[in-house]
């Protein structure tokens, strides 16, 4: 198997474990009301490591192991986290020698965009939602927002690690996770 696809096995994997980890702390702490919601840390990564070709169905893929995760509508956070990565690429040029915004700015603005529209679809579909309002989810996601800055900087160095654990580094010179 190559190189790339060994990336790509191994961001499943740990796409996977940090899902299972987030299900298992929000199951925690959800009985003091609290819900942390961070699709957005998976977008990094692919951006990193992969080139379009596997980071698309890596994040679809990512996507559809949140949805079953978090019983939300599935599919939702398969096409969004893919369309996400792809408005990362190619709107702010992310992985060229200049950046137009920080890796930690992408995940936040991509996390409050996909809680935006996630928030704004259940309050539709009001029977989903249950006694769960838009202002309550929307204060969930500025909370999940302090909580991305210290696991947006230790996620991308966890898949680094994984990656270099299998011998499938995919930057052999310059790390841009420090």
């Amino acid at each position: 198997m190559g190189k790339p696809n060994r990336i790509l096995l191994a961001l499943l994997f740990t796409n996977g474990i940090l899902v299972w980890g987030l299900a298992l702390i929000n199951s925690s702490i959800s009985t003091y009301g609290v819900f942390l919601y961070l699709p957005g840390l998976l977008i990094i990564p692919a951006l990193y490591f992969l080139d379009p070709v596997r980071a698309i169905p890596c994040l679809f893929l990512s996507g559809l192991v949140f949805d079953n995760s978090f019983e939300t509508t599935f599919g939702f956070h398969a096409f969004s986290l893919s369309l996400a990565y792809l408005t990362c690429r190619e709107i702010f040029r992310f992985g060229k020698k200049h950046y137009s915004l920080g890796p930690l700015s992408l995940q936040m603005i991509a996390n409050l965009a996909i809680g935006t529209v996630w928030g704004i679809f259940v309050s539709i579909h009001s029977s989903e939602l249950g006694t769960w309002g838009l202002s309550r989810m929307l204060l969930d996601l500025m909370l999940s927002c302090l909580f991305m800055y210290p696991l947006g900087i230790w996620y991308p160095q966890l898949c680094m690690a994984s990656l270099e654990m299998i011998g499938a580094n995919p930057l052999p010179t310059e790390s841009p996770v420090k």
